[in-house]
């Protein structure tokens, strides 16, 4: 949505003004821009006093609010918006990368672990969908290449690309690794219920090296770990149906799921999104994972 309140010419002004000499002075990647920004923003208009009803007038409330209006993200994201063409070290990398399936006990380090905070996770609209980590920005910018360096320091850049090729076994080592407790965890401003049943979902997923928007890098996309919209649970299609076993709804009997069953497990399903949000984030590893 477009919120009223940023639509008059002043605060458009202002906006425009700020965003552009925050970005001039190194503030790189659409949340980091879009967090100073809205901070900015949000000071100015309480200033103003100019707010219609039903507005937060507490500065938190408001920050938060404006970090997700639509018009003003579209305008940032074209603002950061700078990289044209991949690297062609990046690219033999990318196309030819193989990730290792074996390996989903591999000794995860505090790099990783840094790595792993770090991408910007979305929706796969194919088939049924499923998380994956976003294609046009992500770890915040829309240069992963940069981004990995500014972690891990200075390097070639096929080293590089291999980081971000790798973070697919990396991910599914993680996601058999993590420990996290069930309970009300911050997603992007807002507060969500992680269950245990997200937890064992989570752990049944599996992430695949998608090169698929390679095709497609005239709109700025990045080939990223992808979990597979068409079984994001391992074996079935009907996907309701290996979760309903995963989850120990289904004890080997043959039955038709209730309709109440299949609206919840769809639910939750679509809440798999803010549950990897939200194990990236706040999971940790064992302590005889990190050397």
């Amino acid at each position: 949505m477009a919120l009223p309140f940023l639509q008059s010419p002043f605060t458009m002004w202002f906006i425009l003004q700020q965003a552009t000499a925050l970005h001039n002075e190194g503030v790189a990647g659409h949340d980091e821009l879009m967090r100073k920004l809205a901070e900015q923003t949000a000071d100015y208009v309480l200033e103003e006093g100019d707010l219609e009803e039903g507005v937060p007038r507490d500065k938190a409330s408001l920050v938060a609010e404006i970090q997700q209006d639509t018009v003003l993200n579209q305008m940032i994201r074209m603002l950061v918006t700078e990289v044209e063409t991949i690297p062609e070290e990046a690219l033999e990398v990318w196309e030819g990368h193989e990730p290792d399936e074996t390996s989903s006990k591999m000794k995860l380090t505090e790099q990783h672990l840094m790595l792993i905070r770090r991408p910007r996770f979305a929706w796969s609209t194919i088939e049924v969908g499923a998380p994956r980590v976003d294609t046009e920005q992500p770890y915040g910018s829309p240069d992963p290449l940069k981004d990995i360096a500014a972690m891990t320091g200075k390097a070639p850049v096929p080293k590089f690309a291999r980081r971000h090729a790798d973070m697919t076994t990396v991910l599914n080592s993680y996601l058999r690794q993590f420990r996290l407790q069930p309970g009300t965890y911050g997603v992007e401003g807002r507060p969500f219920e992680l269950t245990q049943d997200h937890l064992t979902l989570a752990k049944r997923m599996w992430f695949e090296w998608d090169t698929a928007p390679l095709e497609g890098f005239e709109e700025g996309s990045w080939p990223r770990p992808a979990i597979d919209p068409k079984r994001p649970y391992g074996s079935f299609s009907f996907y309701q149906q290996e979760m309903a076993i995963h989850l120990g709804w289904l004890h080997g009997e043959v039955r038709e799921l209730t309709e109440d069953e299949m609206s919840r497990l769809t639910e939750m399903h679509h809440e798999m999104l803010d549950a990897m949000r939200v194990i990236a984030a706040q999971g940790t590893i064992a302590a005889d994972s990190a050397p």
